[in-house]
């Protein structure tokens, strides 16, 4: 979400944007809603329509998907976005405007283009899906979840075998993404449009820190978020706390499942928020950010944020993964709970080092990662396909 507005915001200083959005009810619940945040969007587009996501109708409906998902030939997260009514919007769409390129901003979408269209579609890759899903199989212990995701992402990468090679543009987020994309589909246009942070809106009021307090912000309704928290609070929080008795940590983000929820439960030092208006002062007055992030794909807006905010950060490999930072200049990285808890540790007790780390990434965001240096990309990606 921050990344396709911010990327909208940027293009609509040089183009004309039309914007066809499906919406999804956890998001925007009700038609005043969906009104307010098209509002927000026609300050950036000619012309905004939102059409609603079928399978969100009823759970019976989800239910049904799902199952059709695993005995199908169609990926679950592609056919979850199938509707008759987004594929006839789309087409008025092109037909009205005649538009020079079509940005899909995600994998599936592009299925609503017309073919003839495909030279000129730009298809946004936020992860490379079929690695990710790929990732989380072979993490996974329960045998039947397994089976289903291993099926999932040999679907998902039969699917980008075909897709990927045939459209104007592919559009990823890292040089790693790029490179496992090219690894099955070496046919394929693909440019680098990285993600970005907005450095005016994350930018630190300076509030004195909470001594020994730690913070995650993200949505916890998406698997590798709730993962990375469950598995901080199992096995590297107990060991901070040995050492801090008044160690705190706060995890925010959208809805938080049960099962995180009790996992927390335990511990009146760790509060989990649910979701929250602003993140910024809750990341402001802490005085480390974790992200322990194990599975996933893409790169971590949410480390961004924090960058560009000023905090020091405690994270593993796959959170830094795609991002040029380098460890023990901009963040520290760690990816077993000994050498976790103990970096946190280290950045409790030296105020040099926080202070070294914090100010390093918000000069390297500033440079790299500003959505205003990130939005030239992009144009310049639109250049390849126009028509």
């Amino acid at each position: 979400m921050q990344r396709s507005f911010n990327l909208i915001k940027q293009v609509s200083t040089k183009e004309e944007v039309d914007l066809c959005a499906f919406n999804q009810k956890a998001w925007l619940p009700n038609q005043e809603d969906i009104l307010g945040a098209s509002e927000k969007m026609e300050q950036y587009c000619q012309s905004v329509r939102v059409v609603p996501i079928s399978s969100d109708s009823s759970r019976v409906l989800w239910y049904l998907l799902v199952f059709k998902s695993f005995v199908g030939s169609s990926a679950y997260s592609l056919a979850w976005l199938t509707s008759d009514e987004m594929k006839v919007t789309v087409n008025d769409i092109l037909k009205e405007h005649q538009p020079d390129v079509i940005h899909c901003d995600t994998l599936g979408l592009e299925r609503y283009v017309e073919r003839e269209y495909w030279p000129h579609l730009a298809l946004n890759h936020h992860n490379v899906e079929s690695h990710m899903m790929l990732r989380r199989a072979q993490k996974e212990t329960n045998p039947l979840k397994k089976v289903y995701f291993f099926r999932e992402a040999y679907k998902l990468r039969s699917y980008e075998k075909r897709v990927c090679p045939a459209v104007g543009i592919n559009i990823v987020v890292s040089d790693l993404d790029k490179k496992r994309l090219l690894k099955f589909v070496p046919d394929a246009r693909i440019m680098i449009v990285k993600n970005g942070v907005d450095i005016s809106y994350f930018n630190s009021k300076k509030t004195q820190a909470i001594p020994h307090s730690l913070v995650f912000a993200g949505s916890m309704d998406w698997y590798p978020n709730e993962d990375a928290m469950l598995y901080f609070i199992r096995h590297i929080w107990p060991k901070i706390k040995e050492s801090y008795r008044d160690a705190s940590l706060t995890i925010a983000g959208r809805k938080p499942s049960q099962g995180l929820r009790k996992a927390a439960s335990h511990d009146p030092s760790i509060s989990v928020t649910g979701f929250v208006e602003d993140i910024r002062p809750y990341i402001d007055q802490s005085e480390v950010y974790v992200c322990p992030i194990r599975d996933g794909g893409g790169t971590k807006l949410k480390l961004l944020d924090a960058m560009a905010m000023g905090k020091a950060i405690v994270t593993t490999t796959v959170g830094a993964e795609g991002l040029e930072i380098k460890n023990k200049e901009h963040v520290l990285i760690a990816d077993d709970p000994e050498t976790f808890a103990r970096m946190v540790q280290t950045l409790f007790e030296d105020k040099k080092l926080r202070f070294h780390l914090a100010q390093n990434a918000r000069k390297f965001v500033e440079k790299r990662y500003a959505w205003e240096v990130i939005g030239k990309d992009l144009l310049a990606a639109y250049q390849l396909v126009k028509k």
